[in-house]
């Protein structure tokens, strides 16, 4: 999945891994997707977004499930809903409705939209609210410093458990780590607290990421619906 930034932003340059993506030759043999925030999902900058997004999701190469309905995950901002959509997150759903309309014109199935707030209870109560379709979460949270990747893989299958808990569809993230000291290196516009070197986990090694991913497809095995 590739986290979408707007063309033309000061950030745009982070696309870079999408574009070099979309000029391999080999691209066909690993399928993508997006996450975006829901800014991205408007009429925004002159563009049509839902008509704009059925059309990439419309490429042989973008990740669908059963049915032939492309994969996208909405990394939630309370600020976008003020910013693109009025404050008002009814707006949002039917920004969602125009884009499953345009799908349809591309000969798609409705988009299975998962939804990344962070706590598993607002992702999930936000999906029912808009008409997505499940939860999901950007990483496992991880507050301890200098941890190491058996506390965050623990961290990561309670958030599989709470976002059980809420009776949606989960996708289970999977983690090899987090390390985002070169991100306090090279502030991102989104960043605005104060950083933090000392927070991140150590990478797994072969073993420890062997059976963090195994016990996700476990996971996904235990919870089909």
């Amino acid at each position: 999945a590739f986290v979408w930034y707007d063309a033309g932003s000061s950030d745009s340059n982070l696309m870079n891994g999408w574009n070099y993506y979309q000029t391999s030759k080999n691209k066909g043999l690993v399928n993508w997707c997006a996450i975006v925030g829901q800014g991205l999902l408007s009429n925004h900058n002159g563009k049509d977004g839902p008509a704009e997004w059925a059309r990439l999701m419309a490429q042989p190469s973008y990740q669908k499930i059963e049915n032939n309905r492309p994969l996208l995950y909405i990394l939630w901002s309370d600020i976008e809903i003020s910013k693109y959509y009025g404050g008002d997150i009814a707006n949002l759903r039917k920004t969602i409705d125009r884009l499953k309309t345009f799908c349809g014109r591309e000969g798609l199935g409705a988009p299975y939209i998962t939804i990344m707030a962070g706590a598993p209870s607002k992702s999930a109560s936000i999906a029912r609210e808009i008409g997505a379709d499940a939860v999901s979460n950007y990483m496992a949270p991880t507050n301890v410093p200098n941890d190491n990747f058996h506390h965050l893989d623990l961290a990561a299958r309670r958030t599989w458990e709470s976002m059980a808990e809420t009776g949606i569809d989960v996708i289970p993230i999977a983690m090899t780590g987090w390390d985002p000291r070169p991100r306090y290196e090279r502030p991102q516009p989104w960043d605005h607290g104060a950083p933090d070197p000392t927070k991140y986990a150590s990478p797994g090694d072969t073993g420890e990421i062997t059976a963090q991913l195994k016990a996700a497809v476990e996971f996904v095995q235990d919870h089909p619906t």
